[in-house]
């Protein structure tokens, strides 16, 4: 038996639309000139940031009751999308770059604390933190796993950022 797809659209004020099918995986002819749009290119036919913004940001569960609502948390959700997917990308083309190109060393030396370990004393590389960020969202590092997606760096990256928040709320109110 078929699977029955919900078909959604959107129109944005300056007339272009964003139509997509749930269920039925990625529209490519939809996606592909959004993200040229925004100026987001990518190797492969398909955007990433539209993965993102639909399992990482869960956008399609707003109930938002206006246009402009909506428009203003695309906003602040493709920007961190935008962030998620270069992240990805950047550990997996560049993972020797240190990580304190991307990264402050609050942020990195905190994953190895969630991760209740000792933080290294040289400066890692954007891929071990990427790695350690996403095994904090669920990602299991196994030999055969390959790199880790945008899910479990979104998700371990919510761990990370509230971890993080508290740390520099200690600092300030102990003046550590």
């Amino acid at each position: 038996m078929p699977k029955s797809s919900r078909i959604s659209s959107y129109t944005g004020n300056e007339g272009w639309s964003v139509r997509s099918l749930d269920g039925s995986g990625v529209n490519r002819e939809v996606h592909a000139p959004f993200c040229e749009r925004l100026g987001v290119r990518f190797p492969r036919p398909t955007c990433p940031l539209f993965h993102v913004l639909k399992n990482g940001c869960r956008v399609e569960a707003l109930q938002l009751g206006e246009v402009k609502k909506l428009e203003l948390a695309l906003v602040i959700y493709l920007v961190v999308a935008w962030r998620q997917a270069h992240l990805v990308r950047l550990a997996r083309v560049h993972p020797d770059l240190p990580a304190s190109t991307v990264f402050d060393q609050i942020e990195w030396q905190a994953a190895w604390l969630l991760a209740e370990k000792d933080p290294p004393k040289k400066t890692p590389t954007v891929r071990e933190v990427i790695r350690r960020i996403a095994m904090l969202g669920g990602f299991l590092a196994r030999k055969g796993d390959g790199e880790p997606g945008v899910k479990t760096l979104w998700q371990g990256f919510a761990r990370l950022s509230s971890f993080v928040r508290g740390l520099e709320k200690i600092r300030q109110s102990y003046a550590l």
